[in-house]
């Protein structure tokens, strides 16, 4: 038997494999951690930051139970030995090293932080005062380097997880679908609100100068939502074009998702999330059709191109309508960013007691 046959055979029967509870837990776990942080300001907000870790805990060690489940359902091993697999695959991730050697530094910031704000009469200027140990990393308030260890770890234990625990093509399709089908609901929320906040005047949160659903900051919102938009885009492709079984449902559903992804970047209002998610949306339909243009007869080329036309005009338009007085102030008058401005000069005269201009 040659190499590429024996691992064809493998292959063949790693897909055969179901898939775990084990694994399933893994996928909802992750999800959890992924949903959480975006339904409650892009996790950036200290109040709620606190099931952060905690969700990131569970996930690592829901996918060293998931890794181990599929090796003893692979190899008919005992648990021991699967367990001892599992860890060899975790300490085997090239991404843990690093990450603990960035986690040592955030520890050490924390540890180090402190450094008082203090007034020298002498020149009459503010200084911050030298850490506990001047030649080491240092924060300026230990609460803001605790900070980085809740965003951080939780995204460190969450590659270590996928790399460790998702093996099949399956789970991870699923975990994907899962991430996509969250961030459209959030996105066609996002969309209702703005609508309301626009046209009423009536769900301006979180602020008055940007109020779309959880993100409270236009970047935050417009590049998470051109990330899920090209994972979407990816998934759908992946079923019209290499999918065997046709599945018309599916592909309805991650049409819906990805359009609603795309107009969630649009209504973020940042101006680079709004030219990406068009540059991303004409990409994915040009190297759509240009996949599929061979396989087409004239009358079909003619008609799928018409159907690309008028989706692209049902799209501007529905945007158009929607938002284009607050797209021309963001692109021509800034008042947007100047509102957001206002508030972060506030918010330092708050935590100073000084205003700054």
């Amino acid at each position: 038997m040659t190499p590429e046959s024996t691992t064809n055979s493998s292959r063949k029967r790693r897909g055969a494999l179901p898939i775990t509870r084990a694994e399933e837990w893994l996928v909802v776990a992750l999800l959890l951690l992924v949903g959480y942080p975006m339904w409650v300001r892009g996790g950036t907000q200290v109040e709620f930051q606190g099931p952060l870790p905690w969700l990131a805990a569970v996930a690592l060690l829901a996918a060293i139970l998931a890794r181990s489940s599929y090796e003893r359902q692979r190899r008919n091993c005992s648990i021991s030995r699967s367990m001892r697999l599992a860890l060899c695959s975790l300490l085997k991730t090239p991404a843990l090293y690093p990450g603990l050697l960035f986690l040592a530094l955030l520890l050490v910031q924390w540890w180090n932080a402190g450094r008082e704000l203090s007034f020298d009469i002498r020149t009459l200027k503010w200084f911050y005062e030298a850490p506990r140990i001047p030649g080491l990393p240092s924060a300026i308030k230990q609460e803001d380097a605790a900070e980085m260890l809740r965003w951080f770890f939780p995204a460190g234990c969450a590659v270590l997880a996928v790399k460790t625990g998702i093996v099949r093509k399956r789970t991870w399709r699923g975990l994907c679908a899962g991430i996509v089908a969250l961030a459209a609901v959030l996105a066609a929320l996002s969309t209702v609100q703005f609508a309301l906040a626009r046209g009423l005047g009536i769900c301006k949160q979180p602020s008055d100068s940007y109020f779309v659903m959880s993100f409270g900051y236009p970047n935050h919102g417009g590049i998470f939502f051109n990330f899920v938009f090209c994972l979407g885009a990816g998934l759908l492709l992946e079923t019209i074009f290499r999918s065997r079984v046709k599945r018309p449902g599916r592909r309805l559903l991650l049409s819906v998702a990805v359009a609603l992804c795309f107009a969630g970047a649009t209504v973020s209002l940042s101006r680079a999330a709004l030219i990406v998610s068009w540059l991303l949306a004409l990409s994915v339909g040009i190297y759509a059709f240009a996949i599929d243009w061979r396989k087409l007869s004239d009358g079909e080329k003619f008609s799928k191109g018409m159907l690309l036309v008028a989706l692209a005009c049902v799209v501007f338009f529905a945007v158009h309508g929607t938002s284009r007085h607050a797209i021309r102030e963001e692109f021509l008058d800034g008042t947007g960013l100047e509102k957001l401005d206002d508030l972060s000069r506030d918010k330092i005269a708050r935590d100073q007691g000084t205003y700054i201009r």
